[in-house]
This record gives structure tokens, C-alpha cells and sequence, in this order.
């Protein structure tokens, strides 16, 4: 909320996102605090994040994926197992751990997570410095409008200084002003170049883009 323009503060008033949260949990009460979350995550966080994103990168590439562990048979009985037994001294996924031992290697089991991310803010510091401080702090720039110009670029400066790492917000940032662009600004019909978004600073060539950490 503090990064919001006076104008946006006033639009948006008093509403509060966590309310969505809240909303879903009173539905949880009769469940410990660990399942209270998973259900959480369940409801809010798995069909538009976790489940579109790989089902649509498969369909992409003709390839058909499976989630195994979304049957709801499946789900109805690790909700019946108490979440002390799911979240052990840190570590989360115990149960499944443990039962995994019969089959895997330790070292596969409790290895560290390795997760499909790409290296965005390396990139960000890198060669996407100059796009993301084009999109963000240039004069046309809606973000200037409805954000704190000033902390936008405080962001972006410490995060490509390595003071802090900004990586999250930046790329919320960069994919609201890239969706304002498409379909508010120029009302896009069909996938939009960048010069079409009056972008002059991404990359030309995509070697230029490591796809690697």
C-alpha cells in the first residue's frame, strides 16, 4: 500500500487482498493450523499458479502431463493426516519423506528443492537492467502513475545493486505495465511486438538472454 500513487490509494480505499485469504480459512477452522495453509494453498494458489502454468506449457508442446498426486481420493486422505506428521523440525512433506524411503535413495528424497524458476532477477541486474528501467521509469510508464515513481526507482537501483533483492515485485511490476500496455494502452487484438508497446531496450537477440542460471 505505501507504494501506491494517492490517486490508486483513494480508487482502492479500504479494500484488502488478505480478505480473499481470510475468507478461505474461515472455511478451515476445524482443521490444525499446517492444513489450514495447505488448504489455503489449495484453493488460492494451485488452479491459477501451480496447475495452469505446467498444463498449459505441456499442451503447448503437445506433451501430456499428468499430476498424480491431485487425485482427490488422494487429497481427502492427506487431509485426514494431522499436519505434525506432514511438517517435522522444518522440514515439510515428512510423511510422504518418509514413506518414499521404501523406494529412493535418501540423497534423491532430501536433496535440496530444485524448482523450475528461471533466473528473472539475475537478469534483471543483467541484460534486463535496461528494459526493466524503460518499462518502469520512463515517462509513459503507467507504473509512474500509479505507484511512488520515487520508490520504484529506489527498487530497481537497489535490487541491480545487489542491496536487496527486488525480484518479486519487479516482475509484478513488469508484467502490470506489459499487460496495461497490451490490452488498456494500445488494446492489442493479436500478440503485440515491442515496438508495438513503444518498447525500444529488450534484447534483440535472444542469445543475448541466457535461458540458464
Amino acid at each position: 500500500r505505501s507504494l501506491l500513487g494517492t490517486d490508486a490509494r483513494r480508487q482502492i480505499g479500504e479494500y484488502d487482498a488478505l480478505d480473499l485469504a481470510r475468507s478461505q480459512l474461515s472455511k478451515l477452522r476445524h482443521f490444525d493450523r499446517v492444513n489450514q495453509m495447505l488448504g489455503l494453498d489449495i484453493k488460492m494458489l494451485m488452479p491459477g499458479n501451480n496447475l495452469v502454468k505446467p498444463d498449459k506449457m505441456a499442451m503447448a508442446v503437445s506433451l501430456e502431463a499428468r499430476a498424480p498426486f491431485m487425485d482427490y481420493r488422494l487429497i481427502e486422505l492427506a487431509f485426514k493426516i494431522p499436519g505434525r506428521f506432514k511438517l517435522q523440525n522444518g522440514h515439510g512433506k515428512a510423511v510422504l519423506k518418509k514413506a518414499a524411503e521404501q523406494v529412493l535413495p535418501k540423497s534423491i528424497i532430501y536433496r535440496e528443492k530444485q524448482m523450475f524458476t528461471m533466473p528473472v532477477g539475475k537478469w534483471f541486474r543483467g541484460p534486463l537492467q535496461p528494459f526493466v528501467r524503460e518499462l518502469l521509469l520512463s515517462p509513459g510508464s503507467v507504473c509512474r502513475d500509479v505507484f511512488v515513481a520515487p520508490e520504484l526507482r529506489k527498487m530497481v537501483d537497489e535490487h541491480v545493486a545487489g542491496r536487496h533483492d527486488w525480484t518479486r515485485q519487479l516482475r509484478a511490476f513488469v508484467t502490470f505495465e506489459m499487460w496495461h500496455r497490451m490490452f488498456i494502452k494500445f488494446g492489442s487484438e493479436s500478440a503485440p511486438s515491442y515496438e508495438d508497446l513503444e518498447i525500444t531496450s529488450f534484447p534483440k537477440s535472444p542469445a543475448s538472454v541466457p535461458c540458464a542460471a
